[in-house]
């Protein structure tokens, strides 16, 4: 009936809604704004590297990175860094990072950049490694191999270097899977030892990307230990970048590295991991393989080299310098060390500022000043504090400026607007004001992008210019000065500005005020004044399922001054599942703003991921984060509920309202790229269910149903496997369960149940399509068979009419033997599956008669179809018997066996199956019923077993056909296969059990293998054929009688 067809077509409509799904968010969810880098690059084998040091040198290759011009290829520098590729990589993608890495080095050929003039700091040695772009993420011994190849190439590197200078660590830099390869090096410690620090990028720390193969589990175990060594002391630091959601290679959740176990204490180990998007002044999102050219990006990266290579090297500074190091490239602005003046200096005296208390604001330049005024010579801004005892906060925002102290820049570009933040006091003494710096840690500084209008935030091809910057600063915790020579006078905070701002706009302002005043204004949202200018809004009683189904708006047109506003939704999900829709509501077109800071919404997911987006008038932006993901329980710095940052002022184009929804397409678009093995993984627990309910049947002397007649019986009217199917699994996803259960959310998420009820019938919609897929390649094939009938002899015409002829057990076993040994040597085991799989779908074809129609099958119940397509309770006629009974071509008679009674032709020709009309004799039909669901579950078990297959094609074409391939040679996983593909070609018969538990074996086992794909096969889909190949070995030992 047509309702058969609707679940297919349905599941290839959703396929496709995925995919564009999945390309709409690399474009919109968080776009990338990379600016495109340039080099003159050329490379320097190795050679010497050779077999004397590895035997993956032959299949592997080591090269030097050297910047044509402006390097000299004989000549070392003495800082190596060794570059691992990833999964399909190259080592022709270091050139980007180190040709940034010398240029910084350099402003001209062998002219030294001022920065460096003092010589402390050398170029690099940037070494690669040439993995012939193996598929390594996808193979477990591949990645042990390249591990073992990286660990011989650290030991070649330092022996480069002359006694005198000879380094004895190497910084290593990972993308992708190298990345992995590069953190699997930290364990044992001796390995460690060898290693400065490890930086990777867009690399899977978490969880691998495919999880085919058990041994790439096990490797994530062994990176595991490295990371969280019981020696914390002598360990190498650990910074992994990631891309965020434009990677659409790996889920970015994935992209964290692992929390430490519980009660472990991190000591002084160096864990961190800072996703682009907040990285200060790339502030956009890169895509898996523009990680390693995003100039931003690989900027950032080579100054971390140059740096960490110039680390000083005394043992009881050096892990500290190290970690400032990257702590600083990685986080942004700090105050250097050593910095600070508690000297009084003295100011003549300076008059306050116009204030509304109990507030003190600051607008630079001043409406006193005038709105056209570009230049700003240096004046003191004095905010007074309302109270002597209580404390203070002061919020600055600078547009395109810098703060400083005295000549010392901390933070920001000096060339334009310059800040300088003092605590002053009034002396009567010398009728001045004296005024010293506030100390540094009370100060926090936040840099922030300055969105161009008019112009798509990030810029594309651009990203944001280091001109486009703005600093949001802190200051805690502030004390009025004690002033012992002046009774009433309370002291201020001076703000001393120079420089110049663009005509028209106001580049700075600043409040100051107590930190205890609040209030509140809802039921539902609290506003709290945390500190100066700050405001926090907790938007409370809001249901969990409300932003799915409906908006969410939130009033911010409160009176109060808020250079910033917190903005906390505690009940909204922070699952990567989800993608937000957000909206600003102005009072105004915006057009004409005298601030130079437009409205700025960060979204802080976590602390190492936080997003900036502009908000303008009539534009939306989607919110999402990787906090928490599927098969991953949420990082110890996420954030719980929705954390929403506005920086803005009542000069700048102020915010009335933020309406919060669900994008529903962009959160399918992020449910797909987390489910893509879904429909691989779970349509195996759809067949081999339908395979466990077949046996069943056969096993109690019931008709064998075939894939199809399972398929029709599943959406017929009587019955309610739909009901019962989807009730079962939306009770699962409602409980706690472990999180490597079920689709791995551990019930948090709101909308788990129908999430899992909508990839099950994606699944079940994924089996028929393979059903009708199976049914057109072996109507091909059987079309093919008849033809091939016509032109070869009579006898092989008849041989194939009944069957394919039987080898004999010796020459069966012989070529078994065969394959087997060349399994353990030479091919791996999933080629022999392959071919398994090939003699099942050629027999199938070969014994393929008309099948009936979705129709037929929906209308004739089991236990009323046709005797002579379906044996009922007795048992198969033997395919020997059915031989031997068959007319030779030169004598169509014989005399009955003594004892025998005579046949009368009218019975012979009632009970004797037709000949020569290409179908198989009735008596096979269970047989031939039978190799349809193996050949179904084979072609679902394919694409777990077709990775391996490429990886050891590509090493063939790539490193040589005399290549050992690690790995695969496990006969056990290919023997049963092949018996039982020997079994089908050869004819045999299916054999009904006579005890009461075998006959169960072989539905328990089927019905085990659906049970683990369906609990636990999209977390260890490697388990699914390990269970698979029991399932075969029940079949092929024990249920076939060989004649």
């Amino acid at each position: 009936m047509l309702r058969l067809y609707i679940p297919p077509l349905i599941c290839l409509l959703v396929i496709f809604a995925s995919f564009q799904a999945v390309t709409y968010n690399e474009k919109h969810l968080s776009p990338q704004g990379c600016k495109m880098s340039w080099m003159s690059p050329s490379y320097v084998l190795q050679s010497n590297f050779n077999a004397s040091w590895t035997p993956l040198a032959k299949r592997y290759t080591l090269w030097l990175y050297r910047e044509v011009g402006w390097e000299n290829e004989n000549t070392l520098h003495g800082s190596p860094v060794l570059f691992i590729p990833g999964n399909a990589g190259s080592s022709r993608q270091v050139r980007s990072i180190a040709s940034s890495a010398i240029r910084q080095i350099y402003t001209n050929p062998y002219v030294s950049s001022s920065e460096f003039a003092n010589g402390t700091i050398a170029p690099v040695d940037v070494f690669a490694a040439e993995f012939n772009e193996d598929l390594s993420a996808f193979h477990g011994p591949t990645l042990l191999s390249q591990k073992a190849y990286i660990d011989s190439a650290i030991d070649y590197i330092l022996s480069l270097y002359p006694a005198t200078s000879k380094p004895s660590q190497v910084l290593l830099i990972g993308h992708s899977m190298g990345g992995l390869v590069a953190l699997s090096l930290l364990s044992p410690p001796s390995s460690a030892a060898r290693i400065s620090a490890v930086i990777t990028m867009s690399s899977p720390n978490s969880l691998p990307p495919a999880r085919f193969d058990r041994r790439v589990e096990d490797l994530y175990g062994q990176v595991y230990r490295g990371l969280y060594p019981p020696d914390r002391n002598n360990s190498p630091p650990v910074l992994a970048i990631c891309g965020g959601a434009t990677d659409s290679l790996i889920p970015s959740e994935t992209c964290f590295l692992p929390s430490p176990p519980d009660e472990y204490s991190m000591g002084s180990l160096y864990r961190q991991t800072v996703f682009t998007t907040a990285l200060e002044g790339v502030w956009t999102g890169v895509g898996h393989n523009e990680m390693v050219w995003c100039h931003q990006v690989r900027s950032k990266v080579a100054r971390t080299a140059i740096e960490m290579a110039a680390a000083v090297t005394s043992p009881s500074s050096f892990e500290a310098e190290r970690k400032r190091i990257l702590e600083g490239w990685s986080r942004g602005h700090v105050w250097p060390p050593g910095v600070s003046n508690d000297r009084w200096l003295r100011f003549n005296k300076l008059a306050p500022s116009r204030t509304r208390e109990p507030y003190a604001v600051a607008i630079v330049p001043s409406s006193e000043q005038g709105p056209r005024e570009e230049s700003i010579t240096s004046h003191m801004h004095m905010l007074p504090f309302s109270s002597a005892t209580a404390p203070h906060h002061l919020q600055l925002l600078i547009a395109r400026g810098s703060l400083l102290e005295s000549k010392t820049l901390i933070a920001g570009d000096r060339t334009s607007l310059r800040v300088k933040i003092f605590v002053c006091k009034f002396s009567s003494e010398f009728q001045q004001t004296a005024c010293k710096y506030v100390s540094p840690e009370h100060v926090t500084i936040q840099s922030l992008p300055i969105p161009l209008p008019n112009i798509p935030f990030p810029q594309p091809g651009e990203g944001s210019s280091p001109e486009d910057l703005g600093l949001a600063v802190e200051v805690r915790e502030l004390f009025a000065p004690t002033s012992e020579d002046s009774e009433g006078e309370v002291g201020w905070v001076g703000l001393e500005v120079d420089g110049y701002v663009q005509k028209g706009k106001r580049g700075l302002v600043a409040v100051l005020e107590p930190s205890d005043t609040g209030r509140k204004t809802a039921l539902t949202e609290e506003v709290k004044v945390k500190m100066a200018g700050i405001r926090e809004i907790e938007v409370g009683g809001v249901s969990r399922i409300t932003p799915f189904f409906s908006s969410l708006s939130i009033d911010l047109s409160h009176r109060v001054p808020a250079l910033r506003t917190d903005i906390v939704i505690p009940s909204a999900s922070i699952s990567s599942l989800v993608a937000y829709r957000v909206e600003g509501s102005f009072a105004s077109d915006c057009q004409g703003s005298p601030s130079l800071i437009p409205p700025l919404l960060q979204h802080l997911s976590s602390s190492p991921e936080s997003h900036f987006h502009a908000l303008r008038p009539g534009q939306h932006f989607l919110l999402h984060g990787h906090a928490s993901g599927p098969f991953l329980h949420a990082t110890p710095s996420s954030y719980h509920g929705l954390h929403l940052r506005l920086y803005s002022s009542q000069e700048s184009c102020p915010v009335q309202s933020l309406r919060i929804t669900v994008d529903w397409w962009s959160t399918l678009g992020r449910i797909a790229l987390r489910y893509w093995s879904m429909v691989e993984v779970w349509g195996v627990g759809v067949v081999a269910a339908g395979f466990s309910y077949a046996l069943w049947q056969w096993e109690n002397h019931l008709p064998l149903p075939d894939p199809k007649e399972v398929y029709a019986k599943i959406f017929s009217r009587s019955t309610r496997v739909p009901i019962q199917a989807s009730g079962v699994l939306f009770v699962l996803a409602l409980l706690p369960l472990p999180r490597q259960a079920l689709i791995g959310t551990n019930g948090e998420w709101v909308l788990d149940p129908l999430l899992a009820v909508v990839l099950l019938w994606t699944a079940v919609g994924f089996v028929g399509v393979f059903i009708l897929m199976l049914d057109g390649i072996t109507w091909t094939l059987s079309l093919l068979a008849r033809l091939s009938k016509l032109l070869l002899s009579e006898r092989l015409a008849i041989a194939q009419t009944v069957g394919t002829r039987p080898l004999s057990k010796k020459r069966s076993f012989v070529a078994l033997g065969l394959v087997l040994l060349l399994v353990a040597t030479v091919i791996p085991h999933q080629v022999a599956f392959v071919i398994s799989w090939l003699m099942v779908l050629w027999t199938s074809a070969s014994k393929s008669k008309p099948a009936a129609s979705a129709n037929e099958f929906a209308a004739t119940p089991p236990n009323r179809q046709d005797s002579s397509s379906r044996d009922t309770l007795e048992p198969p006629i033997p395919l020997s018997s059915i031989r031997a009974a068959s007319p030779s071509p030169t004598r169509r008679r014989s005399s009955p066996e003594p004892g025998m009674p005579k046949s009368s032709p009218a019975a012979v020709a009632a009970s004797s199956p037709p000949m020569g009309d290409g179908l198989p004799p009735s008596g096979l039909s269970n047989d031939y019923t039978l190799v349809q669901h193996v050949l179904l579950l084979q072609a679902f078990l394919l694409p777990t077993q077709a990775p391996v297959l490429a990886v050891w094609i590509r090493t063939l074409v790539t490193a040589g056909f005399t290549t050992p391939f690690d790995g695969d040679h496990n006969i056990f996983l290919a023997v049963f296969w092949l018996t039982l593909a020997e079994a089908v070609v050869n004819g045999a018969n299916w054999q009904r059990k006579g005890s009461m538990r075998l006959k169960t074996v072989a539905p328990a086992l089927a019905a085990l293998l659906s049970s683990y794909s369906f609990l636990f096969g999209l977390r260890y889909p490697f388990g699914v054929f390990e269970l698979a190949n029991v399932l075969a070995a029940w079949l092929a030992i024990s249920c076939f009688a060989w004649k």
